[in-house]
């Protein structure tokens, strides 16, 4: 699976590189790409959409890994709250989660998660003033 600047969101043949299916994951009238590489788990490709250098909000998508069909879409961060994300998202444990920068432009970053099946939003974490890495990592059961 590979996540190009445009927003397309491409799944290949492992043996042969061809093409299995394409989606538009973006409006393709606005500036939107896909932040990072996508995550695979348990049947379900995730990926990021926004960018914080394109001034555009940010989205975590779920796509069926066999077909591309959109399963779900969840809003990650507003633009001109002073948010943007810019990293792919990390699953674990069934939460998808992904950090939101915003120190760069005055405001305080987050860590959000969300439900792998169903998209729901479960959990919003601030930061203590500064900007949060939008590409989290985890070791057990701790996330930083």
């Amino acid at each position: 699976y590979v996540g190009t600047l445009d927003g397309r969101l491409v799944a290949l043949d492992a043996k042969t590189g061809k093409e299995v299916w394409s989606v538009q994951t973006t409006d393709t009238s606005r500036p939107y790409t896909i932040t990072g590489a996508p995550r695979i788990v348990k049947g379900k490709v995730v990926i990021g959409n926004g960018g914080a250098e394109y001034s555009t909000r940010g989205y975590v998508i779920a796509y069926d890994a066999e077909t591309g069909k959109q399963l779900w879409k969840s809003k990650a961060a507003e633009y001109t709250d002073g948010h943007a994300q810019t990293g792919a998202p990390l699953v674990v444990n069934g939460v998808v989660m992904t950090g939101i920068a915003g120190g760069e432009y005055g405001t305080r970053g987050f860590l959000k998660g969300w439900d792998l099946k169903t998209g729901k939003e479960l959990w919003n974490i601030d930061s203590d003033g500064g900007t949060v890495i939008a590409c989290p990592s985890c070791a057990m059961q701790y996330c930083a």
